[in-house]
């Protein structure tokens, strides 16, 4: 399959993937397990707080985050590389391809910083590579310019999240087209609310199922039922530039409902 020079290295991941893990399905997602990278060495590895880069002469404060950036891509519709930093140097790392069909591929590592370079290891191997220059990051491209990335803001930092935290609740997602929350509380509870009705509807928290990719949860209301899926993959409300470390499906009897949403016990 053809491909671009600057999507070379998008190229690489996706066909270690494919090769280890089979090639993708229509909305499917597939995940490569989090290990220590052998060739990480915790004794070189960046305090998050900032380090002295003595090379460089200067101090370098690579901000954690969740970055994106558009992928140029002459052999589909839509191509884009996400990647959160987290301060134990976790990252997660998401590809999406849009062909016929939307592709996933994530990745889970551990990441370093070397002088003005940030790496993203899986096991012993390199995932993906990272200058940090004049306070932005931008994706190694194998050939052209390398391509600045765009620092999200996180849903994690809402104070309506901080408030629901406190309040119990473990879960919370929202949705539009009709507007909707839902979220699971401490009681063993799945509440779901819809803008125009008067009050909620408080399910009963039944079953939970876990796989690699998702957490099923469901509940009963007298003759009523709901299944809430939750997809461990970013996502975007498509009303404001936050995002959320979870997208959400809720399945209210017959209707499905689609949105994002959060772990607040992550907060």
């Amino acid at each position: 399959m053809a491909m671009t020079k600057s999507l070379m290295l998008t190229c690489k991941i996706i066909l270690f993937l494919a090769v280890t893990l089979g090639a993708c399905n229509n909305h499917s997602i597939q995940v490569t397990d989090e290990k220590d990278s052998e060739a990480i060495n915790s004794k070189s590895i960046w305090d998050t707080s900032g380090a002295s880069n003595k090379a460089l002469g200067s101090e370098l404060k690579f901000q954690i985050g969740v970055y994106r950036v558009r992928i140029p891509c002459s052999t589909c519709k839509d191509a884009e590389h996400t990647v959160a930093f987290f301060k134990d140097h976790r990252f997660h790392l998401e590809e999406t391809i849009v062909r016929k069909t939307k592709q996933f591929t994530i990745i889970k590592g551990l990441w370093k910083q070397e002088g003005n370079k940030i790496i993203l290891y899986r096991e012993d191997q390199i995932a993906a590579l990272y200058f940090w220059q004049g306070q932005k990051l931008f994706l190694q491209q194998s050939a052209g310019e390398n391509l600045p990335m765009t620092l999200l803001p996180s849903a994690d930092n809402n104070k309506v999240w901080q408030d629901k935290k406190r309040s119990g609740n473990e879960y919370f997602g929202v949705g539009n087209e009709p507007f909707w929350n839902m979220e699971i509380n401490g009681k063993s509870e799945i509440i779901f609310r819809l803008a125009d009705w008067t009050k909620p509807k408080t399910f009963q928290l039944g079953a939970k199922k876990l796989s690699s990719d998702s957490t099923v949860y469901t509940g009963l209301l007298n003759a009523e039922n709901i299944r809430v899926s939750i997809f461990h993959t970013f996502c975007s409300d498509g009303m404001s530039d936050l995002i959320y470390n979870t997208r959400v499906s809720v399945l209210l009897n017959d209707t499905l409902y689609q949105g994002c949403g959060i772990y607040l016990n992550n907060l």
